[in-house]
């Protein structure tokens, strides 16, 4: 069974562009969704349904900087 979540960045760094959505259910290697920048630091987020194992959501970036942010997923 999956799990809806809402992720919210308070900020991204400039070379922040479009994100691939990943988790831990897997090691981190099927999206569970994509977005750019501009909607998960927007005042709603962006609402993504993972698997219900999942712990830690992964935020990584797609464009030219490749860093990314891991979330632990709390109730």
């Amino acid at each position: 069974m999956a799990q809806l979540i809402t992720i919210r960045l308070t900020s991204a760094g400039v070379d922040t562009d479009n994100v691939t959505i990943y988790t831990d259910s897997d090691g981190y290697t099927t999206p569970a969704g994509s977005t750019i920048t501009a909607v998960l630091t927007g005042i709603f987020g962006y609402p993504v349904s993972v698997p219900s194992n999942a712990t830690i959501v992964r935020v990584q970036n797609t464009g030219v900087c490749t860093n990314y942010v891991d979330i632990p997923i709390t109730t």
